[in-house]
C-alpha cells in the first residue's frame, strides 16, 4: 500500500482502520501542564496503517509545550 496522508490521534480519539473519517472521538479536553500523547499513522487511501520510515517534527507556539521532539511515524510492519 502506498501512503496518501498522515492521521493525527489526539486524546481520547482512536484508530479506526477502514472506515470513512478513520478514527472516533473528539479531541480533548486537555488540562494545560498535564501530559499526554499525539500518535502520527501513516494511513493508505482506505484509511489502514501502512509501512513508513519517515519522522515527524511536532511543534508549538506555547511556552509551557515541553517534551516535543522529533519521532517516527506509526506504521504497520511489512
Amino acid at each position: 500500500p502506498t501512503v496518501v496522508r498522515l492521521q493525527l490521534l489526539v486524546p481520547p480519539e482512536t484508530a479506526q482502520e477502514g472506515t470513512v473519517a478513520g478514527k472516533s472521538g473528539t479531541p480533548g479536553p486537555l488540562a494545560a501542564g498535564s501530559p499526554y500523547t499525539i500518535t502520527v499513522r501513516a494511513m493508505d487511501l482506505y484509511n489502514n496503517l501502512t509501512p513508513d520510515t519517515r519522522s515527524v517534527r511536532l511543534t508549538a507556539s506555547d511556552g509551557q509545550a515541553h517534551g516535543l521532539t522529533e519521532l517516527g511515524v506509526v506504521g504497520a510492519l511489512g
